[in-house]
C-alpha cells in the first residue's frame, strides 16, 4: 500500500499542475464526471461505484469497495459559444477543447472504514471570442475560470443497509480575463486556495432498490495576482464563492442485467454574486464588480440505464440529463454566459481480471438566448453553444 501511495500521490501532483495550466471546463457546473458516472448521464447518485462518481455524485459509493483500487479518467470536452450582435455586426465564435483528467486511489484496509481520495474539478468556465475594431470592440474577450477539487474521503456502514461519508476538499482556483474597458483593455491572471466539502448517504430499501443522497456545502477560494488596466500595472483579488447543491438519486435493478437510476440536483448558483473582483488602484474602482449576477438556483434532472451485455464483465449505459439557464438575461456577456440544455451520453464498460474500462461519447443540445437591448443595454443578442465530450476511465484493482 505505501509504495502505491507514493505513486498516486505523485500523479495528483502531477495532474494539479497539468490542470491548473492548461484545462477548463465548458460548462459551469460540471453534470457528470468520469467513465460510469458520465455514461449514465451523472444519474449514479443512488449507485456511484467508480471514484469520479463516488467524488462527484456522493462519496458514500466508497463504502463496501473491495480492495484497493486506482483510476485514472481523461476526457476531452469540445464547446463552441457563438455570439451574434446584429447592431453592430459582431458575430464571433468561441472554439475551446479543455482536458479533464481525474485520479482516484480507494481501499478497504481500514475496515469497516473505508477510505479514498481523488483529484478532480467540479467548476470552471472558458469562453474566448476574438475583437472586431471595425465594429467598435476592440479587444477580444477571454475568460477562464477553473477550480481543482483534493477529495478525501472517508465512510462506514452506520447502520444494516446505511452507509454514511464525508468529503473534505481543499481547493484550488485559478481565473484569467481579458476584455475591452473605457480605461483600457482589462487583463489578469489570478490563483489561490481554498476549502469546500460534501457529505454522502446510502440506503438499501430492499436488494433491488437504493436510495441516495449527496449534499456538497459552499465553498470559497481565496484568488489574487496581478493585471493590467490599459498600460497601468494592477493587483486584483476575488474571493469565488462556490455553490452549495444537494443531490437526490434513486436506482432500481429491475432485473438481474437491467439498471434503471434517476437523480434530482438542486444548486444555490445564488453563491457566486458573493464574490467580488477588487482590483487596488483607487483609480480602477469602477471596475469593481461581480462576475456573476441575477443568478437562481435550478434542479438538474436526470435518467440513467445500465445493461449488462455479458454479466459481470461488459456493461452498456445510455443517460440524459435537463438543466435550465442560471444567469438572467442583463447578466449575459461575452465573457461568461450559460444557456439551458440537454445533454446526451452513451457509455461502454469492460472488466477482466483486475482491470476495468469505460469508454464514453456525449452530445449536448443547447437552447439559443436571445437578449433584447431594453433588457441589457451593454451586451444584447443571440447567446448559443455546443460541442461534446469524449473520454475514457482506466480501473484496476491492486488486490
Amino acid at each position: 500500500m505505501p509504495h502505491w501511495f507514493v505513486i498516486w500521490a505523485s500523479l495528483g501532483a502531477a495532474t494539479l499542475a497539468w490542470t491548473a495550466t492548461s484545462a477548463e471546463a465548458s460548462v459551469i457546473s460540471s453534470p457528470s464526471l468520469g467513465g460510469r458516472n458520465s455514461g449514465m448521464g451523472g444519474a449514479d447518485v443512488a449507485t456511484p461505484e467508480d471514484g469520479p462518481g463516488i467524488l462527484l455524485s456522493n462519496p458514500a459509493g466508497v463504502v463496501g469497495q473491495s480492495g484497493t483500487r486506482f483510476n485514472v479518467s481523461w476526457f476531452t470536452i469540445f464547446f463552441d459559444g457563438h455570439y451574434q450582435r446584429p447592431d453592430l455586426g459582431y458575430d464571433t465564435k468561441s472554439s475551446e477543447i479543455p482536458i479533464a483528467p481525474t485520479l482516484w486511489l480507494s481501499t478497504d484496509r481500514l475496515a469497516p472504514w473505508f477510505v479514498g481520495a481523488g483529484v478532480y474539478g467540479s467548476v470552471g468556465a472558458s469562453f474566448n471570442f476574438p475583437g472586431n475594431p471595425a465594429v467598435g470592440i476592440p479587444n477580444r474577450f477571454f475568460s477562464e475560470m477553473t477550480t481543482i477539487h483534493l477529495g478525501l474521503v472517508a465512510g462506514r456502514e452506520i447502520a444494516p443497509g446505511l452507509r454514511l461519508a464525508i468529503q473534505p476538499m481543499p481547493t484550488y482556483g485559478r481565473a484569467r480575463a481579458h476584455y475591452p474597458s473605457p480605461f483600457g483593455p482589462v487583463s489578469f491572471d489570478i490563483a489561490g486556495a481554498g476549502i469546500a466539502g460534501m457529505v454522502g448517504l446510502l440506503y438499501d430499501v430492499d436488494e433491488r432498490t437504493t436510495l441516495g443522497v449527496g449534499y456538497r456545502s459552499p465553498g470559497i477560494v481565496y484568488m489574487s495576482g496581478d493585471g493590467e488596466v490599459g498600460p497601468a500595472a494592477e493587483h486584483v483579488d476575488w474571493n469565488l464563492h462556490l455553490p452549495q447543491s444537494v443531490n437526490f438519486g434513486l436506482a432500481r435493478q429491475i432485473t438481474p442485467r437491467l439498471l434503471v437510476a434517476a437523480n434530482a440536483r438542486w444548486t444555490d448558483y445564488g453563491q457566486f454574486e458573493k464574490g467580488q473582483l477588487d482590483f487596488r488602484a483607487a483609480e480602477h474602482a469602477a471596475l469593481d464588480h461581480g462576475p456573476f449576477s441575477a443568478t437562481r438556483a435550478t434542479f438538474r434532472y436526470g435518467l440513467g440505464l445500465e445493461y449488462a451485455l455479458v454479466k459481470d464483465h461488459v456493461w452498456l449505459r445510455g443517460g440524459a440529463s435537463r438543466e435550465q439557464w442560471m444567469m438572467e438575461g442583463s447578466s449575459l456577456s461575452p465573457v461568461i454566459y450559460d444557456t439551458g440544455d440537454v445533454l446526451f451520453a452513451i457509455g461502454l464498460g469492460a472488466a477482466y481480471a483486475n482491470w476495468g474500462v469505460d469508454f464514453i461519447a456525449g452530445i449536448p443540445y443547447q437552447e439559443d438566448r436571445v437578449v433584447t437591448a431594453a433588457e441589457n443595454p451593454a451586451f444584447p443578442g443571440r447567446y448559443s453553444g455546443g460541442g461534446g465530450v469524449a473520454g475514457i476511465s482506466v480501473t484496476y484493482r491492486l488486490d
